[in-house]
């Protein structure tokens, strides 16, 4: 996963959701936070939606969250 960078961020917090496959709605999965905007990431579940957003922490005081980026993993 990666995010543009955000000018003075010093942390970014990244949330991830998958769509639980009996009733379709989205669950958590995975949070991470760090001083990079860009992160490895490996699901578990095949098969799957998953979405993340993030948000930049600048001056001590965190931005807003990001609109969700949806993706697949086969």
């Amino acid at each position: 996963m990666t995010c543009d960078t955000m000018s003075g961020a010093t942390r970014y917090a990244f949330e991830i959701q998958h769509r639980d496959a009996n009733s379709g709605s989205f669950a958590h999965y995975y949070s991470y936070e760090g001083t990079s905007c860009s992160r490895n990431f490996y699901p578990v579940y095949h098969d799957r939606d998953y979405r993340f957003r993030v948000r930049a922490q600048v001056e001590g005081d965190w931005s807003p969250d990001s609109s969700w980026a949806l993706f697949y993993y086969e």
